[in-house]
């Protein structure tokens, strides 16, 4: 019998990266068959798989196994010997996909221990210190990345240093294009042993004008934990102010495609439509209310109601219906009764399905309001003016057609048939009676206006 290579113990090999490259390494060459060191020798020298890149001989093979090496081993050997135990395993393990994982693992064996993110230095990732005042030493003075290192490198005080993230991002995302110049000095940054500093220059990408695309940047560059940090901070935390600003540009720059140019604009919408999703409901409740309630327009009747919508109906459409309703508890707390009501307005006439919604509602002991966005499923018996717009169809990202119109006859059939299937016997109670007086009232019978003409969704 062939005798095979034992794990090392950990005493030999102590946990860490370095360790988990190897257990996974073992587990390959144990699917298959514990084959011998110059069997696997052979057949890695015989080049009959032209993709291996390395050709380790019996003692590199044995070195691999053995793991003999203090950081990670030559990717070429390693990736030769693992391919032939992937072609060779009684599981028929893809060697393509065995080879994408093992570059992963031996990846993070390869990065120096100093060069991992320390749990000390967590402060990196506070949005807040990003959008801070600036020492007095860099106020009025131009920020460079000179100074960023120098400050670094001179302050050893973590209070001190709680200064680099805003300096970091004055000093590189200020200008256009700044993707080659990061990833560049993060590079460097790496190999000179100083990952705090490269992180903090990685994160201030979050909060600048380029955050919604720079993660697509990290992606391409191989830094996708770097690309899922940065995305989460900018879906999270971006300020209010600044989504207003952007969301603004993005709606205006892409108004050209209305009109004659329908196909063009539908298919912009799509991407367009995404960003207000992302800047929203990556939030919990209680900062997407504050999130919220801080979007810098003047008043629901101005023409900020455009915008505003664009936000609202992303919140409402998309949402987790539980969150959407402890949002909308929220926002009752904080007194913002009309933007829980502008929201209830684009649930009703945006969301599908619309049950789970109205179900996460009851549960949470706020069935009114289940009902309360059932009645703006109805169209309203009065007419409206052609100068009082929904604010639905106010929002050129939201609309289908031309408006986004009420249920029509089978669509609330069907809503009916749903909300009986999930057993809310009084939600299905009211649209049916909703849609008996919807029968006998008149289109001429007017209604009361709410606060703002339509705010309260009469339409």
């Amino acid at each position: 019998m062939v005798q095979h290579i034992a794990m090392p113990r950990e005493d030999e090999v102590p946990p860490g990266p370095r360790r988990d490259l190897l257990q996974a390494l073992h587990a390959l060459y144990e699917d298959a068959g514990y084959p011998g060191l110059r069997t696997l020798a052979a057949e890695i020298s015989s080049n009959r798989d032209d993709r291996l890149l390395g050709c380790p001989n019996r003692e590199g093979v044995a070195g691999l196994l053995r793991g003999s090496f203090t950081t990670a081993p030559v990717w070429a050997n390693l990736q030769a010997l693992v391919r032939v135990l992937a072609a060779w395993s009684h599981r028929r393990s893809d060697p393509d996909e065995e080879e994408s994982r093992f570059h992963a693992l031996w990846r993070s064996a390869a990065q120096p221990e100093n060069s991992r993110h320390s749990e000390a230095d967590a402060w990196a990732d506070d949005p807040a210190l990003y959008q801070r005042e600036l020492p007095y030493q860099f106020q009025g003075r131009r920020k460079s990345v000179h100074a960023l290192t120098a400050w670094h490198d001179e302050q050893r005080d973590e209070k001190s240093r709680r200064a680099l993230p805003a300096i970091a991002l004055q000093a590189l995302w200020t200008d256009q294009p700044a993707f080659p110049q990061a990833l560049r000095l993060m590079g460097l940054l790496y190999e000179e042993h100083k990952p705090l500093l490269a992180r903090i220059i990685c994160n201030a990408g979050a909060f600048s004008e380029l955050h919604y695309s720079w993660p697509a940047a990290l992606e391409e560059a191989g830094r996708h934990e770097d690309a899922a940090r940065v995305r989460d901070l900018s879906r999270q935390h971006q300020p209010p102010a600044a989504c207003w600003a952007e969301g603004g540009q993005l709606v205006n720059s892409n108004s050209r495609y209305l009109g004659d140019q329908y196909v063009s604009w539908h298919l912009q919408r799509d991407h367009v439509w995404q960003y207000f999703v992302d800047m929203t409901v990556h939030r919990p409740p209680g900062r997407l209310a504050t999130f919220l309630t801080n979007l810098p327009y003047r008043n629901y009747g101005s023409s900020d109601n455009e915008l505003a919508q664009v936000f609202h109906a992303a919140v409402a459409t998309e949402y987790e219906p539980v969150a959407l309703a402890e949002l909308l508890d929220q926002l009752h707390e904080d007194g913002a009764h009309l933007l829980a009501a502008e929201l209830w307005n684009c649930a009703a006439r945006g969301r599908r399905p619309l049950v789970p919604l109205l179900q996460a509602l009851r549960d949470a002991g706020r069935s009114w309001e289940g009902i309360a966005i059932l009645r703006r499923t109805m169209a309203s018996p009065g007419r409206r003016s052609a100068q009082q717009p929904s604010m639905l169809e106010a929002a050129p990202l939201f609309r289908e057609t031309e408006q986004v119109p009420p249920l029509n006859h089978s669509e609330q059939a069907d809503l009916l048939g749903e909300l009986l299937e999930a057993g809310l016997v009084e939600e299905a109670d009211t649209l049916a009676h909703l849609r008996l007086l919807a029968l006998h009232v008149g289109r001429e019978v007017q209604l009361p206006q709410g606060p703002a003409g339509s705010w309260f969704g009469y339409s």
